[in-house]
């Protein structure tokens, strides 16, 4: 068995959105010759860890069939100290894997039992967003900005590495471990979307940075918590979101008009059809039955003639609609709420998070 241990020039900003401690955490990912666990073994395991303020990546590589025992156990060995295992995919086939291996040697599999984190799961919500062909480790890094030098896919890899059993040649064995070692610090590279996917579920802070108040249109500029890792463009129903690195514009239309405001109890109420409006049935037994009949859902609100903002969520009241079933509502344009920055940032947040979860 070869062990290399490797500390990281690099040391990426780890996001405060995951929802766990990364001093407690284990990067990982593994290299087969199969994906039977039965008919094939380990030959690679890469962990990478935080020690201090240093990034420290171990790799075990099985310098023949034989190994593959040494290597589990020792892996097991660093797991047990830490209390979270992060991977790419792993779910559906590294944990699996090893706790196959586990039995096969009566391993304990406790260390690999310990709670998770799927990079792969976590994130694909946020493919709408990425530019990226597909969800692979590979593509997801593109699309954060990082490039990678190793060229080679995993199932290239096992012809490699039956040839460097055969051969033992040196460059070999250095892209054996290439590939291994950017598939752990890809991750890291990666984890960096937890920004944006705070952003996309409304928790990522957003502390005002100016505002353009125009007769059409409102725009609301923001500094984000923490640094998005790439830039983020969105357009829908008039609303523009613009994101990029630590700056993020939204730019609302204003609407100049009549909207409708919708009474939930219409058995209170009646319509005038002359007049198009719904009165409280207390006002209403002073008109003649003549000119009023009872309210529906649709019949029972009241015009009101102003300037609105949209929102997706009922967040604002009173709530103003086109019509009754219209998903998009308003509430009335208040130069109160500009003064209010807490008020604007909570408003931002509910429509970044709306775009974002809607169907461009």
């Amino acid at each position: 068995m070869k062990i290399v241990n490797t500390s990281l020039n690099t040391n990426p900003m780890l996001s405060a959105f995951a929802g766990f401690d990364w001093r407690r955490a284990l990067f990982f990912d593994i290299e087969t010759t199969g994906l039977n666990h039965r008919r094939s073994h380990l030959y690679l395991i890469g962990a990478l860890w935080l020690s201090g303020n240093t990034f420290c990546l171990r790799q075990w590589f099985a310098e023949k069939p034989g190994d593959e025992a040494a290597i589990l156990q020792d892996f097991l060995r660093l797991a047990s100290g830490l209390s979270r295992l992060i991977h790419y995919n792993g779910s559906s086939f590294d944990l699996p894997y090893l706790i196959h291996k586990c039995a096969f040697y009566g391993f304990d599999p406790s260390p690999v039992k310990i709670e998770g984190c799927d990079l792969y799961t976590r994130f694909r919500p946020l493919k709408p967003w990425l530019a990226a062909e597909d969800l692979k480790l590979k593509s997801m890094e593109r699309a954060v900005g990082l490039h990678r030098k190793d060229r080679c896919t995993g199932k290239e890899l096992i012809g490699l590495y039956k040839e460097w059993l055969r051969t033992g040649g040196p460059q070999l064995l250095e892209l054996l471990l290439l590939h291994n070692r950017e598939d752990v610090t890809g991750m890291v590279e990666i984890q960096r979307l937890f920004s944006l996917l705070a952003l996309q579920n409304g928790a990522l802070p957003l502390a005002p940075d100016g505002r353009e108040d125009g007769p059409d249109s409102l725009a609301l500029r923001f500094i984000p918590a923490e640094t998005l890792p790439l830039a983020l463009s969105v357009q829908k129903d008039g609303i523009s979101l613009s994101a990029q690195n630590s700056r993020i514009t939204l730019r609302l239309p204003k609407y100049h008009g009549e909207l409708r405001l919708f009474f939930p109890d219409y058995r209170n109420y009646y319509y005038l059809p002359r007049e198009d409006r719904a009165i409280h049935k207390s006002v209403a037994v002073y008109v003649d039955p003549v000119y009023r009949q009872k309210a529906t859902p649709d019949t029972c609100c009241e015009r009101r003639l102003g300037t609105f903002l949209p929102q997706y969520q009922d967040s604002f009241t009173p709530i103003f609609r086109e019509n009754r079933g219209d998903k998009t509502s308003y509430f009335l344009y208040d130069q109160k709420l500009l003064e209010n920055e807490d008020g604007l940032a909570a408003y931002a947040a509910q429509m970044i998070q709306s775009l974002l979860n809607r169907k461009i």
